[in-house]
C-alpha cells in the first residue's frame, strides 16, 4: 500500500501532541475533523459535527420545500421533491446504523 501525501490527512485523537507527520518528505496536513464513510468525526471522537451537518442540510431542504410551496408548486411536485431529497436518507439510515431485520 502506498500513500499519496497530498491527499492524506492526519487527526490526533490523543491528549499529547505527535508533532509533524511526513511521508516522503511531504508534510501531512493535520485536521480537527474529517469524513469517514460519510460521517463527520472530530478529534474527540464525537459525532456532534455530523449531527450539526445533518441538521443544517435538513433545515435547508425544509426551507426549499416551503419556497416551492409558496410558489404554488403542485402537490405532485412537492412529493417528488420530498422523495428525491429525503426518502433516500430515511431508507439508508437503518442500514447505516445497524437497524436491519
Amino acid at each position: 500500500m502506498s500513500l499519496i501525501a497530498i491527499k492524506t490527512k492526519a487527526m490526533n485523537i490523543s491528549m499529547s501532541s505527535t508533532g509533524l507527520l511526513t511521508v516522503n518528505s511531504t508534510e501531512i496536513e493535520e485536521v480537527s475533523e474529517f469524513k469517514l464513510s460519510g460521517k463527520t468525526v472530530d478529534r474527540h471522537m464525537s459525532f456532534a459535527a455530523h449531527v450539526e451537518n445533518i441538521f443544517q442540510k435538513s433545515k435547508w431542504k425544509l426551507h426549499v420545500f416551503f419556497v416551492l410551496k409558496h410558489h404554488s408548486v403542485s402537490t405532485e411536485g412537492l412529493i417528488r421533491f420530498y422523495q428525491a431529497n429525503n426518502q433516500s436518507g430515511i431508507n439508508a439510515a437503518p442500514t447505516e446504523y445497524g437497524m436491519t431485520d
